[in-house]
């Protein structure tokens, strides 16, 4: 039987509810590193300016006196407005393009939504191209290192069993690598398989093109290890313990899931077989 767990969100952070209590996301732990939020709007802003203030000047559309008489302040809301709604596309694109490739490796292929064309043409064309062997899909995991998260896939690749993480993200950054590794290690200490390697697949959305990054053991490893570090640091902050540490004083970390509680998604840990 699958092990039961519940998904929620509090603070902006993802969390889970899992046999040994309540533990922030791989996404959460990472956010420790990530770029700072204002750095990404000041980096917008800058770009809504650049067009609105720069271009207009160079092009002759905007005159010094327009210019003078502009509500800069309005402009930068207009600009924050304009960062908020781009940075929430990007999510919910992310997050449907994810549920497509869901159902179709659970063989409930769906028509593809016009904006999900480009994403999905990348993941069918990867697909295609190699002997790709789902076995589980959208699976809850967790560690006693104090974590858990939802891997996208695990797969049996061109004959090697593989956990396989989707990007609809402009790039392939050094963070992704380590998400990767958290949930390979999970996967490896819930269910007792070998995954000799690992894959970041990024599904381009305006060229439809799929980004390969295979990433082996010895780096997943390494890259573990940074991450249980991260996740201690976590810890520390938020004055908790984590259940290896718990189990270190004699302290049972395990819980029992709580069928009457009603925050979040109920989700089956090891995922659905495939």
């Amino acid at each position: 039987m699958p092990t039961k767990m519940r998904r929620f969100m509090r603070d902006e952070s993802r969390f889970y509810k899992t046999p040994l209590g309540t533990l922030p996301s791989s996404t959460t732990v990472l956010k420790l590193i990530k770029q700072i939020p204002g750095q990404w709007y000041a980096k917008m802003a800058a770009e809504h300016v650049r067009k609105e203030i720069i271009d207009k000047l160079i092009n002759e559309q905007l005159t010094l006196t327009a210019l003078r008489d502009m509500d800069i302040d309005l402009l930068m809301k207009t600009a924050k407005g304009r960062a908020d709604a781009e940075k929430d596309a990007a999510a919910d694109i992310g997050t449907r393009m994810h549920a497509w490739i869901e159902d179709f490796v659970m063989g409930r292929a769906k028509p593809v939504d016009p904006s999900l064309a480009k994403p999905t043409e990348a993941f069918l064309s990867w697909f295609n191209d190699h002997h790709v062997v789902p076995v589980l899909s959208e699976s809850a995991v967790y560690s006693y290192k104090g974590y858990a998260g939802t891997l996208d896939m695990v797969a049996k690749v061109d004959g090697f069993l593989t956990v396989v993480d989707f990007k609809s993200s402009k790039g392939i950054y050094p963070e992704m690598i380590m998400q990767l590794a958290s949930y390979h290690h999970a996967h490896q200490e819930m269910s007792g398989d070998v995954c000799p390697s690992g894959i970041i697949l990024r599904l381009d959305k305006i060229t439809g093109l799929p980004q390969v990054r295979e990433v082996d053991t010895d780096t997943l490893e390494y890259e573990a290890k940074k991450f249980f570090k991260l996740v201690e640091y976590w810890h520390i902050c938020h004055k908790t313990k984590t259940p290896e540490q718990l189990l270190e004083e004699g302290i049972d970390p395990h819980q029992p899931f709580e069928q009457s509680e009603t925050e979040g998604d109920v989700l089956p840990g090891g995922g659905q077989d495939i």
